[in-house]
Parts: structure tokens; C-alpha cells; sequence
């Protein structure tokens, strides 16, 4: 998805620049690159909710799930034909080298414990294995619900091509009870 550059000549109306119609014609190719290779969507699931979250106990690490009960497209990028997340294997989808994408982990939990912490990680197995992690601590009292939105950006490339992206979640202290979660995937840049 290179953009195109116009050509603007050495000086004015020197005849070395882009004629009007191909400059525009080229605009319009980088408008559309733009607009069909950026974009995302938002996966939301229906099986954990509040009655029925899912339970991590302490030093378990637990692979995220997300049924992508309900599915919000963003302008999903034109080659993810099937999607960013694939709710049959519970991964994150990469399609194309070099791709940077954003990705939230936003969900709902409680704890058993008082200032409670957990790591949430993006795993593509391989030799590389956890390609980023980040420690979110619970600041309100053991058993109150918190909100949560863990915020990862990453580039894509063979291995996790190949493997995809695991999601996992890591209670480092207390129990964690989980719910509402949902994943919004943007890319924000087509590799090349």
C-alpha cells in the first residue's frame, strides 16, 4: 500500500510536475489505500457476563475468549475477509508482514483479594512466544467490579501469521472473576 507521490516539477509551471489529472488520479489511489487497508472492528461476547464470568484462579494463566456474539465493524480492512478475531480458535488473526495494529482488551472484573494484579499478554507461540505484556492492578476492594482496558500495539509477521495471536490473562494475586469482554482490533498501517 505504498502511497503515490505527485510529482511537483523543480518550479513553477516548469512542465516537470504532474499534470492536474494525474495528480488527482493519484490522490484518489491514496484516498482509497487509506480507506480500504486501515480500519478494524469490535468483538464483543455473550458467554461471560456478570452471572456467569469467567473464573481465573491465582497463577493459573488462562487463554481469553471471545464468541464474537455481537461484531461491530469499524470499516474492517478489505483483505480480513474473515474477520481480525476468530472465535473458533480464540486468536487474533494477522494476515500481511510488517502490519501495525492496535489492539484493547476491554472487559469487566472482580477479585478476590485487595489490591489484586494480573498480567494480560499477546502470545504467537514459536520462538518468540509473548510478544507483549502489560501488569493491570485492581485498585478498588476485593469483590467490586472494575473496569478494565488494556491497550497493546504490535507489528505482524511470519510467526504470528502462521500461529496467530493467544490472549492470555495471568492472576498474579487473587482470584479474578471476568466478564463483558471485548475486543476492538484496528490496523493502522498495511505492511510492506
Amino acid at each position: 500500500m505504498a502511497l503515490l507521490d505527485i510529482e511537483i516539477g523543480s518550479e513553477p509551471n516548469d512542465g516537470l510536475g504532474d499534470d492536474l489529472r494525474n495528480g488527482a488520479q493519484k490522490i484518489n489511489q491514496n484516498f482509497f489505500n487509506v480507506e480500504n487497508y486501515t480500519g478494524g472492528a469490535s468483538y464483543f461476547d455473550e458467554t461471560y457476563k456478570i452471572g456467569s464470568p469467567l473464573v481465573i484462579e491465582e497463577g493459573v494463566r488462562t487463554k481469553l475468549t471471545c464468541d464474537n456474539g455481537t461484531i461491530v465493524d469499524g470499516n474492517l480492512p478489505f483483505d480480513f475477509s474473515g474477520g481480525m478475531w476468530n472465535a473458533t480458535t480464540n486468536k487474533l488473526v494477522a494476515i500481511n508482514e510488517k502490519d501495525r495494529i492496535i489492539l484493547e482488551i476491554r472487559f469487566k472484573a472482580s477479585a478476590s483479594v485487595n489490591n489484586a494484579f494480573f498480567d494480560v499478554e499477546i502470545d504467537i507461540g514459536g520462538t518468540l512466544n509473548v510478544i507483549s505484556a502489560q501488569t493491570n492492578l485492581f485498585s478498588k476492594l476485593a469483590g467490586v467490579e472494575q473496569s478494565f482496558n488494556t491497550l497493546f500495539v504490535y507489528f505482524t509477521g511470519a510467526t504470528f501469521i502462521d500461529n496467530g495471536g493467544d490472549i492470555f490473562i495471568n492472576p498474579i494475586n487473587g482470584d479474578l472473576n471476568i466478564y463483558d469482554i471485548n475486543l476492538v482490533i484496528t490496523r493502522i498501517h498495511k505492511g510492506r
